[in-house]
């Protein structure tokens, strides 16, 4: 049996974390923030993350469109 797939030519530069400094190191289980991560990912696109003193704050923002 063969088998062919057609490959996607995808033109995009490469794509990285730029260096930066980080004023907190949070430590939590991976399996934890795996779950936040999904379910703040199911209601919006991006989850802005910020520190301030011990708390950790993850957020989604949902946008409603109106379609007429």
């Amino acid at each position: 049996m063969d088998f062919e797939m057609k490959l996607m030519d995808i033109d995009s530069g490469h794509l990285g974390i730029p260096d930066s400094e980080y004023q907190a190191i949070v430590r939590m289980p991976s399996s934890e923030f795996s779950r936040i991560c999904k379910d703040l990912s199911s209601i919006g696109d991006s989850i802005p993350v910020s520190c301030k003193r011990n708390l950790l704050h993850l957020s989604s923002l949902f946008l409603v469109k109106e379609i007429c």
